[in-house]
């Protein structure tokens, strides 16, 4: 082949010019008339172009192989490591290094599967019943802390008790007194009659008795 398209470039150049000058003014020439003789010369240079790309894509596979294994190489330990340590990545390697028999997938995946929704879902949840796991021991529970919390209410003071009760005997009088509006007035008291109570109510004993009532009150109430 090379021997043939030597001698049709020979024929349509002078033989002082070179072979390879010839091939690219060939190559460059459009216009060039080579009658019968183009497509021996067209197929000579596609497998020429054919065997360069060939060599030029071994050449690049081989250096990024080895690109790639220089860079690898060193964290392969740390990757392996972490590879045989990792779940997903144990039960992958398991998974493409078993014989996967009919009877081995068929335990594996549906009787494992079936065997579990019959234990956890069907006997524990509701063999037992929602009710009986949550009813009885939810609501003994809550009645409990709710007992807990109310004895807590209640120290012994009576002002903790006047504080949270509801009705205590200092709203008796003033609701009844409200409600029965027919209540008859009081009789008239003479101002003698008045002066002697006054004299005989108001006293220092009993403004200092009071006293020591009401101190008595606020430290129970700050004790609280």
């Amino acid at each position: 082949m090379l021997i043939i398209s030597k001698k049709l470039v020979s024929s349509h150049f002078p033989e002082s010019q070179s072979y390879y000058s010839t091939l690219a003014k060939l190559m460059m020439k459009e216009d060039l008339d080579l009658s019968a003789d183009d497509n021996d010369v067209h197929s000579w240079l596609d497998a020429l172009n054919e065997r360069e790309l060939s060599i030029f894509g071994k050449n690049f596979l081989t250096l990024t192989s080895a690109s790639v294994a220089y860079n690898v190489n060193p964290v392969a330990d740390q990757f392996q490591r972490a590879f045989q340590t990792s779940t997903f990545c144990n039960r992958l390697y398991s998974f493409f290094n078993k014989r996967w028999f009919f009877d081995q997938v068929l335990n594996d995946f549906l009787v494992r599967s079936f065997l579990r929704f019959g234990y956890e879902i069907s006997f524990e949840a509701l063999d037992k019943g929602a009710i009986e796991i949550l009813g009885p021991y939810g609501i003994s529970y809550t009645f409990r802390r709710l007992a807990e919390r109310i004895s807590k209410l209640q120290s012994g003071f009576v002002v903790r008790r006047v504080r949270y009760d509801p009705w205590p005997p200092a709203w008796w009088g003033r609701l009844l007194r409200c409600g029965d509006r027919s209540t008859p007035a009081l009789p008239q008291l003479s101002d003698s009659t008045t002066a002697d109570i006054y004299s005989t109510a108001v006293t220092p004993r009993t403004l200092i008795a009071s006293r020591a009532d009401s101190i008595a009150a606020l430290t129970v109430t700050r004790r609280a």
